[in-house]
């Protein structure tokens, strides 16, 4: 995932025989795109059409959606552009420019003497350079720390924000496979979807930096380039770190979205009717994905094999420092410091995760038990001494009394999975266990929770609140009583782990900054959401005793659909049934790359190094997900939509000549100019 400031181009050149100039990396710069809040894009055409995925665009495809449209389910065309559909709050940056502060950062932390100190000065710095680019270019400025604060970048973006919906096809077949087939193996989706960005309610002009379309796509054995946003990785965290992730923060992280995929399934099986339960489908396809991704990377910290390979090169990297008088002067040993701190955390280790019912208007947790929560927290904050007009007893105030607007099936649905929760990650004796379950079930304790707690009842809750703190001391309302003596606990962990936190920060800071002076740009920072390009080649893999193919065909398709009896989450739309003559089953569809992705690489455009267009990147192997913390080139595989496919699908099935059109020339056809 290299930076397009700190390019290798003479690895490129050795392993591709190709070195990109400055016009072939600032071409890939500009015609790529961060896509809304968490995607990749790219411009297509001369005329600002945007590819993406179906996932990345699928909850605007319902928001432009009309009364009595299906357009999730059905798909969308618009052909011509009076047909575009606005998307509001949709916006898709540019990045135009990078500008390296590591200087003024550094130099700021070295002027501070303790570690919160340094820590402040660096926010500071951070901020004031923030508000000198912005009053200097009026542009969208991010301050980017790379290399865990080795390295610091300004990345300046252009923003557009008037951005409509062009074509998405159907969910049956932009989701084929569904979750089961999630980050497997061979795929067969249709994961695209595009839209136009306008300027002065014209297309935008794009002639200068588009991606042109290849027709033919990738072959095997292609050197393929992936110019995208990913999201973020933990690879430059120490083994200590990584250790802790896995024996603490992974098995409550797993344990809690699977127990609210069985609340959020069971409810939306038993409730099809309710007016939110596309959304709260979308909620549960989001935490099956969740599941999937955490279980892979929890796999990978548990594979000794992959972890002795992670312990390898840290001991190599603190050996190179530790024996190089100057560095160690410079740096110490950030890994012994940073090991002890961790150790320092685990009295808290499941305390600072389970108490999650302190997050306000989180869904994934019972309304009722944050109310008793935050009731406690209105008594401690009158108890230091706050005003009830201060703002922040206000604030709060609001809070309490806003209405409980959850299912009651869901509620106490929720209310039971977080008591589970307490039960396995406390001990028994802890007093939120004792007071909430005691030597009930959770299921049985959250019937009668519910059925006991007045919190529900708005007239109630401000009879409380207008005699704090003492009618809060001394309710007996089941969940307000369990709390009584929660903000000691909570003070108590909170000044614990930000002492040891802030110890572990300055360690990570010399650890990073250590990194970059050893290392320089010889291998790339952890991903941070910003625009990378990763190299790779299209090629097949060992999988599950046999060969994966580097691609799939239609072909393979229409086998899915029929080997599974032809129904969800196989189901193919009815236009796929009888395809027309002369929609070619032996076009590739899918197929698989070692370029490095992750989360926030959705729809990133796949480019050969003519910058053209062969793929759009959907997705990753199941093999893939340890590179959380690890890439391994010899199973990791980046799964794209093919070229040769997508306009298989436009021209010859879907029947969209317009759009397939400006694919292939770049320009829209005729009238549509």
């Amino acid at each position: 995932m290299w930076t397009f400031d700190a390019p290798p181009l003479d690895y490129f050149a050795e392993a591709y025989g190709f070195r990109p100039d400055d016009a072939w990396m600032e071409h890939a710069r500009l015609g790529a795109l961060r896509f809304g809040g968490g995607c990749s894009a790219s411009f297509v055409s001369a005329e600002g059409l945007v590819f993406t995925n179906h996932h990345c665009g699928r909850s605007y495809v319902t928001q432009v959606s009309e009364e009595g449209e299906n357009l999730l389910g059905n798909g969308f065309y618009a052909a011509s552009l009076e047909e575009e559909r606005k998307v509001d709050d949709l916006f898709v940056d540019q990045l135009v420019e990078i500008t390296d502060v590591t200087d003024r950062i550094h130099a700021a932390m070295d002027s501070a003497e303790s570690d919160q100190a340094k820590a402040a000065a660096r926010q500071s710095e951070i901020d004031a350079i923030g508000e000198e680019f912005n009053e200097k270019n009026g542009l969208n400025n991010q301050v980017v720390e790379l290399f865990n604060g080795g390295r610091y970048s300004v990345y300046t973006y252009r923003r557009f924000e008037d951005v409509r919906l062009v074509m998405a096809p159907e969910l049956d077949i932009g989701y084929f496979g569904g979750d089961p087939d999630n980050f497997t193996y061979p795929r067969y989706n249709l994961d695209i979807s595009f839209f136009r960005v306008y300027e002065d309610d014209k297309p935008l002009d794009t002639s200068s930096f588009y991606f042109k379309w290849s027709e033919e796509g990738a072959g095997e054995g292609d050197p393929v380039f992936v110019v995208g946003n990913p999201g973020s990785t933990s690879r430059l965290n120490t083994v200590a770190q990584l250790a802790f992730v896995r024996d603490y923060q992974n098995p409550y992280v797993l344990h809690l979205i699977r127990s609210r995929m069985k609340v959020v399934r069971s409810f939306l099986d038993s409730h099809p009717d309710i007016p939110d339960w596309e959304e709260w489908d979308n909620r549960y396809f989001g935490l099956s994905n969740s599941e999937k991704a955490y279980t892979g990377q929890q796999n990978g910290l548990l594979n000794s094999w992959i972890l002795a390979r992670k312990a390898d090169w840290e001991e190599s990297f603190r050996q190179t420092v530790l024996k190089d008088p100057d560095l160690k002067e410079k740096y110490g040993d950030p890994w012994t410091e940073i090991a002890e701190a961790r150790l320092e955390f685990e009295p808290f280790g499941k305390a600072m995760f389970v108490f999650r019912f302190t997050r306000p208007g989180d869904w994934l947790g019972s309304a009722h038990l944050n109310k008793g929560f935050l009731l406690q927290q209105y008594r401690f904050m009158l108890e230091q001494g706050l005003a009830p007009d201060a703002e922040p007893i206000l604030y709060l105030t609001g809070m309490i009394m806003a209405p409980i607007d959850v299912h009651p099936d869901l509620e106490r649905g929720m209310l039971e999975a977080q008591l589970g929760e307490l039960q396995r990650f406390l001990e028994a004796d802890d007093p939120l266990v004792e007071r909430l379950i005691g030597m009930r079930q959770p299921s049985s304790a959250a019937v009668e929770l519910l059925r006991q707690t007045v919190l529900g009842d708005t007239t109630e809750i401000r009879k409380l609140l207008e005699g704090a703190p003492a009618s809060i001391e001394n309710s007996t309302d089941p969940l307000v009583a369990a709390m009584d003596g929660i903000m000691g606990r909570l003070t108590q962990m909170q000044m614990a782990t930000q002492q040891v936190m802030a110890r572990e920060n300055a360690a990570v800071a010399r650890l990073a900054r250590a990194v970059y002076d050893v290392y320089g740009t010889s291998i790339p920072p952890d991903a941070t959401f910003t625009l990378r390009i990763a190299d790779g080649v299209v090629t097949s893999y060992p999988y599950n005793g046999t060969l994966a193919p580097f691609r799939t065909t239609f072909f393979g398709l229409y086998d899915r659909w029929a080997s599974h009896g032809k129904v969800d989450p196989w189901e193919l739309p009815e236009r796929w049934h009888n395809p027309p003559s002369e929609f070619d089953l032996d076009t590739p569809l899918n197929f698989v790359s070692t370029c490095d992705i992750t989360g926030g690489n959705s729809g990133s455009p796949v480019l050969n190094r003519n910058l053209e267009v062969v793929g759009v990147a959907f997705d990753g192997n199941i093999e893939s997900l340890p590179g959380e913390f690890i890439f391994l080139t010899e199973l990791n595989r980046c799964i794209s939509v093919h070229s040769a496919g997508i306009l298989e699908a436009i021209s010859d099935l879907f029947g969209y000549k317009g759009l397939a059109d400006e694919l292939r020339t770049g320009a829209l056809p005729g009238a549509g100019r």
